[in-house]
């Protein structure tokens, strides 16, 4: 009897240890696959960019967390440190997904265990509990919102809390303001048990001096931007560049689609299933796929075949457990009528925001996915299941077959550092290199940040826009083969946004090095050397 009272006292607890550890073990070591990694980690080890505009808090905890475990000596490595704070993050959040299912649905213990696996194994949520970004601290603050909104009755204390955690979880990342009507909605609807207005200046207040406060003082106090140009210049960020928006339309559908779907599974795999691999292409034309082919180069056909099997079999449990849920929705949903708006609301406010902000990327559907899995496996509870398969065990089956295709088909994979392209791409230039030597790009995108960390060299981009007579490029590889150096070009582009679009530069070097001009036979990299 004591033992199982102690379990129940601390069943959070053990439930956090045993997250931590799961995410310990599986961390990855692939900084390409998550885009902006490999430039947060070189940021974070050289204590520059601490404060960026999107995400303000992020880079300078991490930066202060690293340095606190480096200290302590508790890792070898910056990048164990700086995954070991998202991955306690990540541990959070699922303490949070147990509570959902433990004190919302009003589960058992190991039922609700049995639920909080299924989005620990979803790719989105997996993937980034595991490597360097920003995701994780905004995503826990958000489920102990939502956690608390979800109360049957919400005083006007509980608000005052979630204004703190909310404007907490929009400094950890900008586009979590779209959480507000979330909030007012809920607000209103309490409206019988509070003081409307007050919580409303309340809420607002607070997330205004704490937004506002942050914002301004960083660019006060920190980086110098005292003008209001400088300061909106710097705030908006990509919000204001038209590239990241897109309109309505069926194409806009189909990337919001792809990116949803990444969110639970990896798909690694499916680049060595022969029927799916071509209708894969087409579908992503507008992307590069080279590193995620790259990735799921070991994958045998055998094995990219049974992965496809098991993935068949989750996506028609799930689908089944969705339209039934949708059929008797009103059945089930009045049992658990604050949860479920609270849950509802959320998914619609962010899913519709996302369908227009980089639809087609994966992280930004990470919260909607854990957020799914909690509203459907909660009301799951009620409704006996599927297929006569009774919770638990619908949900340890969807778990353990998340955890196979996302395992064997992405995160197994995921986890070497030799199975990142763009390190591949620059290992010739760190193994042939010297400093002195200079390296010119086409495209900047990834491979500068993984020469800055891996080579001793002088990296340069190739300007768009400069003719050649006014860049200073002729002069600098001049100077660099006087000294003895050699010049490395990579003729290559991955992302056309950050790439230059004319042949110039490469003209000028076969004009005028062309006999010193040698194409390095490297499979995955098309790269010149100069000497």
């Amino acid at each position: 009897m004591k033992e199982r009272n102690l379990l129940k006292r601390y069943d959070a607890l053990l439930v956090y240890a045993g997250s931590l550890l799961f995410f310990i073990l599986t961390r990855t070591a692939n900084f390409s696959a998550a885009h902006d990694s490999i430039d947060y980690l070189n940021n974070l080890e050289h204590g520059t960019n601490l404060f960026v505009n999107a995400h303000l808090l992020y880079h300078i905890s991490a930066y202060a967390f690293m340095k606190a475990v480096m200290a302590l000596h508790l890792v070898h490595k910056t990048y164990y440190a700086v995954e070991l704070m998202d991955s306690a993050w990540a541990a959070g959040s699922m303490v949070m997904v147990f509570l959902f299912f433990r004190h919302r649905f009003g589960f058992t213990r190991g039922n609700s265990i049995a639920c909080a696996l299924v989005p620990a194994f979803s790719f989105g949520f997996w993937f980034y509990a595991t490597n360097i970004e920003v995701y994780m601290p905004p995503l826990f603050l958000i489920l102990v919102i939502l956690y608390l909104l979800s109360r049957p009755k919400i005083s006007s204390g509980t608000f005052l809390a979630v204004a703190v955690l909310h404007g907490l979880a929009i400094l950890y990342h900008q586009s979590n303001i779209v959480l507000i009507p979330v909030v007012l909605i809920r607000i209103w609807q309490s409206r019988a048990n509070i003081r409307l207005i007050p919580v409303l200046v309340r809420y607002a207040g607070i997330g205004t001096l704490m937004v506002a406060g942050g914002y301004l003082g960083v660019s006060w106090f920190v980086l110098g931007y005292r003008t209001f140009p400088e300061f909106y210049s710097w705030f908006a960020g990509m919000a204001s560049q038209t590239y990241y928006w897109n309109p309505v339309g069926l194409s806009t559908l189909k990337d919001a689609f792809v990116g949803f779907s990444h969110s639970f599974i990896g798909g690694h795999f499916i680049f060595n299933v022969p029927l799916i691999s071509p209708i894969l292409h087409r579908m992503l034309s507008n992307h590069s796929l080279d590193d995620e082919m790259y990735i799921s180069r070991h994958i045998t056909p055998w094995l990219s075949g049974v992965i496809f099997l098991a993935f068949l079999v989750f996506l028609v449990l799930a689908l089944a457990l969705v339209v039934k849920l949708i059929a008797s929705r009103k059945k089930y949903v009045a049992s658990f009528r604050p949860t479920t708006i609270t849950l509802t609301l959320f998914l619609v406010c962010y899913s519709v925001f996302f369908y227009f902000w980089m639809p087609s990327n994966l992280e930004f559907w990470i919260n909607q996915s854990v957020v799914f899995w909690v509203l459907v496996l909660g009301l799951s509870g009620s409704s006996g299941g599927v297929w006569n398969i009774p919770q638990p065990w619908l949900s340890l089956v969807l778990a353990a077959l998340l955890f196979f295709v996302n395992y064997f088909g992405s995160m197994r994979w995921l986890r070497s550092l030799d199975n990142d392209l763009f390190y591949r791409k620059v290992q010739f230039v760190e193994a042939h290199s010297s400093p002195g030597d200079l390296v010119l790009l086409r495209d900047d995108w990834q491979l500068e940040d993984y020469l800055q960390r891996y080579t001793p060299d002088r990296t340069e981009v190739i300007p768009a826009r400069d003719t050649l007579k006014a860049s200073p490029l002729p002069a600098e590889i001049s100077s660099c083969l006087g000294a003895g150096g050699r010049v490395f070009f990579f003729d290559e582009v991955h992302n056309p946004g950050n790439a230059v679009k004319d042949d110039d530069f490469k003209d000028y070097l076969l004009d005028t090095y062309g006999h010193r001009m040698e194409l390095i036979p490297d499979p995955y990299a098309r790269l010149y050397e100069i000497r």
